[in-house]
């Protein structure tokens, strides 16, 4: 009996990474807008609090939660990704909206 291959952590991250960079994500995530509305509804998000979005994507629920001035960061390991949800949150959002190239996941 032969054990099964067991890929890298680091394989799986560079598959999942040229997964998400390579379409448009935008088709898939703008559509889910109102979930970031309901998500930051729900939790009741209010100014001042601060929100961290991991895998924020195109960053529905970080600009939703910073639309209710909270502080509000949204992070993700795509770059393209951020690049999209920096488009949609506009000039002067209160939104940061950072990418992250390390291996290992760091959180601010």
């Amino acid at each position: 009996m032969t054990t099964p291959q067991i890929p890298a952590l680091t394989t799986i991250k560079e598959r999942q990474q040229k997964t998400w960079s390579s379409g448009d994500y935008a088709k898939i995530g703008n559509p889910l807008v109102i979930m970031g509305e309901r998500l930051s509804e729900a939790v009741d998000v209010r100014p001042g609090q601060k929100v961290l979005d991991v895998a924020t994507g195109s960053g529905n629920t970080a600009i939703s939660a910073a639309r209710r001035f909270s502080m509000a960061t949204g992070i993700d390991y795509i770059p393209e990704l951020i690049e999209q949800a920096r488009e949609r949150a506009g000039r002067g959002s209160r939104c940061r909206l950072r990418g992250r190239r390390r291996r290992e996941p760091t959180l601010p």
